[in-house]
């Protein structure tokens, strides 16, 4: 709810600090790294132009683990999202080099 709020008044650098703390965190145990707030997250990466944050991250959630479990969930986080994220990211990355 308070990410919609904050996303509502364009405040994307605080829907970052919600995401990227312990209490609400992506790997607190309310959220759960749940897709939602994942694609939250990358949503509010890019419309902050915080593009090696973006790329790290979509690339983090779409590096096939080596384990049969890890494999079952990359399959549920295979998103479209994720992908256009780290094509944008490496697009910018690649035009502003430093």
């Amino acid at each position: 709810m308070l990410i919609k709020i904050f996303e509502k008044q364009d405040k994307h650098d605080e829907i970052l600090k919600i995401l990227d703390s312990e209490s609400a965190g992506l790997n607190s145990r309310i959220v759960n790294n749940d897709r939602i707030f994942v694609t939250n997250k990358l949503h509010s990466l890019g419309i902050t132009e915080r593009w090696e944050e973006g790329h790290a991250c979509a690339k983090s959630l779409l590096t096939v683990p080596e384990d049969e479990e890890g494999r079952k969930a990359l399959k549920e986080r295979d998103e479209w999202k994720f992908w256009n994220m780290l094509i944008a990211s490496t697009r910018h990355l690649e035009e502003t080099p430093g």
